[in-house]
């Protein structure tokens, strides 16, 4: 595994990149944390053109922290692991913590600008989707969001599945996720699965929460919304069904 150094304000922790198969495996800690006027931070990032596979055993952790961004670009954006295959197999299985907070918290009261915040947790995604998309977590995810005046969305667990395959999340541990505005908008989900015309499931003996707050709006220029998702599941199209199975606590407020 090598150490991938972007321009300052853009940081990596670890990456991982294979033809075949790409197999990142962590039993320590990987950390990332990136400032400036677009902060992008990703703790691992794995990707394969067949098949692609993350297990941690340890931490991995990504910060981004953001100031002012140009016009149309986001102020900090944050991934704790971010496992890509084009074609077959995305698998994530967590035993470890995988965390992703991202902020934008420029004072620019009195001005209509709007800043943007995202973070998400473990993502796997499969492009095209002839295989597996696939995350267990037995121990924590979580992903947190904050903006003073402007977006703040968090995602703590993402399983996207391309045309053809499956997408899963299978939980025992804690799945977490917060996100928080000053003034404007606030969303979060705690667990989402997404398949096109495969099948969707999710499997909880866990705890998923999902948090969501916004303290005001601006009047003609943002309301003050929070919406916050515990789980969502997807397979809108063809033969696509989407299955959910319950034992332990899902929550959103």
């Amino acid at each position: 595994m090598r150490i991938l150094r972007w321009a300052e304000r853009q940081k990596t922790g670890a990456s991982s990149v294979g033809i075949f198969i790409a197999l990142a495996t962590n039993t320590g800690t990987i950390s990332a944390e990136a400032t400036g006027g677009e902060g992008s931070a990703r703790g691992l990032y794995n990707a394969s053109a067949f098949d692609a596979i993350t297990v941690n055993e340890g931490s991995i952790s990504a910060v981004a922290d953001g100031t002012l961004a140009a016009y149309g670009q986001y102020e900090a954006v944050a991934f704790g692991a971010y496992n890509l295959a084009v074609y077959y197999d995305s698998i994530v299985d967590n035993s470890g913590f995988i965390s992703a907070s991202a902020s934008a918290t420029t004072d620019i009261s009195g001005t209509y600008g709007f800043l943007v915040a995202k973070a998400l947790g473990a993502v796997a995604v499969s492009m095209y989707g002839y295989g597996e998309t696939a995350i267990t977590n037995s121990n924590s995810i979580t992903a947190s969001a904050e903006t003073s005046q402007g977006y703040a969305g968090s995602w703590g667990a993402v399983s996207l599945a391309g045309v053809y395959g499956s997408a899963s999340i299978e939980n025992e541990g804690l799945i977490s996720t917060y996100s928080h505005t000053d003034i404007g908008s606030a969303d979060t989900t705690g667990a989402y699965v997404k398949s096109i015309a495969g099948t969707s499931s999710l499997v909880n003996h866990g705890d998923i929460s999902a948090n969501a707050r916004s303290e005001r709006g601006i009047v003609n220029v943002t309301v003050n919304y929070a919406d916050a998702t515990g789980v969502q599941l997807l397979a809108p199209y063809g033969s696509g069904e989407a299955t959910l199975a319950n034992y332990g606590r899902i929550e959103a407020n």
